[in-house]
């Protein structure tokens, strides 16, 4: 679910003008399912280096895209870059603090996620 999520939020940010390239489109959705893989694949064993992990790596994708695969304005490439790294931090602290006060035991251990 989280994927799906992971994948309809940049298409929104299109067809809503957040968004202006549709070139970035598929390499934004490549990064957010790298990273729910990742954050969900580590947060059994350590939260902090689940969010670590999943923010480098989802800003390595979408870095490595802007600079060597995709070519973009500057300031598209910028806020690809950087800025992802941090709102990728934040919003791995705020799913954990959501995830630790759902109803669930751990939204993260049930087979349907």
């Amino acid at each position: 679910s989280a994927s799906i999520l992971g994948m309809i939020t940049p298409v929104m940010a299109l067809l809503f003008g957040v968004m202006p390239l549709a070139v970035v489109v598929p390499f934004i959705m490549v990064s957010n399912i790298v990273y729910i893989v990742i954050y969900k694949w580590q947060y059994p064993n350590n939260s902090f280096v689940a969010i670590s992990m999943a923010a480098i790596v989802k800003f390595l994708v979408l870095t490595i895209a802007v600079k060597f695969i995709i070519s973009v304005p500057p300031g598209v490439a910028y806020a690809l870059s950087t800025p992802q790294l941090f709102t990728a931090v934040t919003g791995g602290i705020i799913a954990t603090i959501i995830i630790r006060y759902l109803p669930l035991e751990n939204a993260l251990d049930k087979s349907d996620n």
